[in-house]
């Protein structure tokens, strides 16, 4: 999403809150990710660098996070390929 954000010249704070980070998209490009969703994927962000009394992430956890990672990032994907697209088309 940053780099989503990057490539549009939008401005955004530096923090690893995806919630916050997906409030800076316009409507037409955000992921479609629930606030549940990307309030996991935040939690990792922050989590594994300062340790505390949670544990491990089980494979359970981590293939949750990958599952939904993967699926905004396709979901980017596609609408850049798009943008790209109807760019060149003029």
């Amino acid at each position: 999403m940053k780099a989503l954000l990057v490539s549009r010249g939008i401005d955004f704070p530096k923090t690893h809150d995806l919630l916050e980070i997906a409030g800076f998209l316009p409507v037409g490009i955000r992921p479609g990710a629930s606030t549940n969703e990307l309030a996991v994927l935040t939690s990792y962000a922050v989590e594994p660098r300062y340790p505390t009394e949670s544990g491990e992430v089980t494979k359970k956890e981590t293939l949750q996070a990958l599952c939904i990672a993967g699926g905004i990032r396709q979901t980017i994907l596609r609408r850049q390929s798009r943008k790209n697209i109807k760019t060149r088309s003029g």
